[in-house]
């Protein structure tokens, strides 16, 4: 049926749609180095829960991907013309009026994606305000009260999730971002992989 509907979906990919997909998937590499799953790893209690903490989060985007993949293909079939920011909810609003159980299930579909959603925004406008407040202006300024410090990182982060409105409002394509800042992360992962494994790495 997609192979009717969508003959594009099931052609051989050329030269260009290779390098594009193999970018895909080497890009996730660099997810366990984001800034805001960097400070989780912080609580960890030893080296082996880092250990396992980060064999975990190298997996956990590939697993991800693949179910997107998934309800992408069945996207491409039953919502032909839907962009690629619509399929998601449209398959979901499909499970949602299916029957009870698929409701129950869709229902937990749904509160799991606005948690995920949720949880990452808020890590990431705290990681960023930490980066431009305790790693940024307390270098340029030590004398600066606590007090004072706190109010400017609260400010920066309701500043930066204003910006964020608007941008969403802007509806502009973003997603070479994060292309990009996992193409700097991956540079990071030798080092770090190497910190985690061998014994005679030590540090200045």
């Amino acid at each position: 049926r997609l192979q009717l509907q969508q003959p594009a979906h099931t052609a051989t990919l050329d030269a260009r749609d290779w390098v594009e997909w193999l970018n895909l998937w080497v890009t996730q590499l660099g997810v366990p180095f984001f800034a805001h799953i960097m400070t989780r790893f912080l609580a960890a209690k030893d080296a082996r829960s880092l250990r396992m903490t980060t064999q975990a989060m190298f997996w956990s985007p590939f697993i991800v991907n693949l179910s997107s993949v998934l309800v992408g293909i069945i996207g491409s079939v039953y919502y032909v013309g839907a962009s690629g920011n619509e399929v998601y909810g449209l398959f979901l609003a499909d499970v949602l009026a299916h029957d009870t159980p698929s409701y129950v299930v869709g229902s937990l579909l749904l509160a799991a994606s606005v948690a995920s959603i949720m949880s990452t925004s808020d890590s990431v406008l705290i990681s960023i305000s930490h980066l431009l407040t305790v790693d940024g202006l307390l270098r340029v300024w030590p004398a600066i009260p606590p007090a004072r410090l706190r109010y400017i990182g609260l400010a920066t982060s309701a500043g930066l999730g204003l910006a964020c409105m608007l941008l969403a409002e802007l509806r502009a394509n973003l997603s070479f971002l994060l292309l990009l800042q996992s193409l700097f992360l991956l540079h990071v992962a030798p080092t770090y992989v190497l910190g985690l494994y061998w014994r005679g790495a030590r540090s200045p």
